[in-house]
Parts: C-alpha cells; structure tokens; sequence
C-alpha cells in the first residue's frame, strides 16, 4: 500500500519572478526521526532502514541554525536553513545509500532536530526504472503498491553521541571557514 507525501515550494524574489509548485510523492513508507544535539556535541541518527535508491523524499528541520553541520557518506553539509530533497536523485546528491546522517552542533546552545525520510520499503520497488522520467542508466523506482503498511514512525531519539574526530580526508566543520569576503 502507497502513501503520499504532499509537498509545496512557494518561491518570490521580491520585485521579481515568482515560482510555485505542488509535488505529490508516492512512498511506501515513511520515517520521523526526533533527535537532540547537544552545543559542541554529535549525535548519529539511523534515518532509515533501506538500502540504495529507496528514498524519494528527505527533509531535515532544526530549532536553529547556528554552527550547524550534517554529514551524508563522508560530505559535511552545513545546515543553515531547513533543507528538503525530492525525487529519485537524492542518493546521487547526497551519495549512497542515506541510512545514517551524523549532526554536529558547533554552536553554543541544544538543538532539537527532525528529519522526515519517504522512501520505498519493497527492494523490488527501488530499481524498477519504468517510470517515464527515468534517467538513462540510472537506476530508480516505482510508485507502485506494494502491500506495506505505508508509514512508519519511529518517534524516538536516536543515535549515540560522538564528539571524537572521524577518520575521514573531509575538513572538520568546525575547522572551516566561517565566511566568505566578498571583494
């Protein structure tokens, strides 16, 4: 069974073009993970279950954004902003698969975290690339019915906290630059 997550994107540049736009995205499943990270702490949260190509949908919402970092398959992404992904080129964009994301909280206060995952729950859904909007050599899946329950809400948090240095060649966030002078 499939579930749809409705999403909307109202876009304005003042004094300039407006954009809107309504997507309806069939899942299988879906994921709401709660976690709380502590001023100078990391936490690693399980995201989602499934394998590659499985998410079609993933929003990450914080209660503030200050000094705040995500890292996805050896990537940190600062998270200034909520950030939401669609579609099947989430794992090309984040890279592959997205179970785990690690939060870093280099600034000076708590932060309470949501991340909305929708994705596929049947493997035989997830590489099925008959969807007309499929990239050549690219492999996707369907909106189809599966007979999964359609949602699940894991409603806890999680993850262990970690505040040690990962074994990576990717620079510390913490370590980057804050800004970038312009001229």
């Amino acid at each position: 069974m499939t579930t749809s997550i409705i999403h909307k994107v109202d876009t304005s540049v003042v004094g300039g073009p407006k954009f809107s736009e309504t997507t309806e995205l069939a899942v299988e499943a879906f994921d709401v993970v709660n976690i709380a990270v502590g001023a100078g702490e990391s936490t690693t949260a399980d995201v989602q279950p499934g394998g590659e190509g499985q998410i079609r949908f993933l929003l990450i919402k914080a209660s503030a954004y200050d000094k705040l970092w995500y890292k996805v398959a050896d990537n940190y992404i600062e998270l200034d902003v909520q950030q939401g992904y669609t579609g099947k080129g989430i794992t090309a964009a984040l890279g592959s698969p997205v179970q785990t994301i690690e939060f870093k909280n280099d600034g000076d206060a708590a932060v309470d975290i949501v991340v909305l995952v929708g994705r596929m729950a049947t493997p035989s859904n997830e590489g099925d690339d008959s969807d007309s909007d499929a990239t050549p050599g690219v492999e996707g899946g369907t909106d189809t019915d599966s007979g999964d329950s359609g949602s699940h809400d894991t409603g806890t948090d999680a993850g262990d906290s970690d505040s040690g240095d990962s074994a990576d060649n990717n620079a510390n966030p913490g370590d980057q630059a804050s800004s970038d002078a312009d001229g």
